[in-house]
């Protein structure tokens, strides 16, 4: 019997899509890490909001300086130790979707007066 035939048979297609969607289940089951320190994100970007004026040099950037800083004081607050670099470098590549996220909902603007 060859490779083709063999992968043809009902039994051997249904294991390779009950495989994949087993996969794909535990992918998207598994909650991303930085997801736990949420509410410590937000209140860290509406905090650059406030400190950063909208006329500042580079305000986007500033802002991003500003709520990675302001995550990691909260988080020293929290947990009393300094997080780690894997922490802080996750936290920092997701801080936008946090920021878009609030941006959406209007309430970035509103705490930023």
């Amino acid at each position: 019997m060859n490779l083709i035939a063999m992968l043809d048979q009902p039994a051997v297609v249904t294991a390779i899509a009950g495989f994949f969607a087993w996969l794909v289940a535990r992918m998207f089951a598994r909650r991303p890490d930085w997801r736990k320190y949420e509410g410590l994100m937000i209140s860290a970007v509406k905090m650059a909001e406030k400190i950063i004026p909208d006329d500042t040099d580079n305000t986007a950037a500033a802002r991003a300086d500003e709520a990675l800083r302001q995550f990691a004081e909260q988080y020293k607050q929290v947990y009393g130790t300094m997080p780690d670099d894997a922490t802080l470098a996750e936290v920092s590549a997701n801080m936008p979707l946090v920021h878009d996220a609030l941006d959406a909902e209007g309430t970035l603007k509103g705490s930023a007066q």
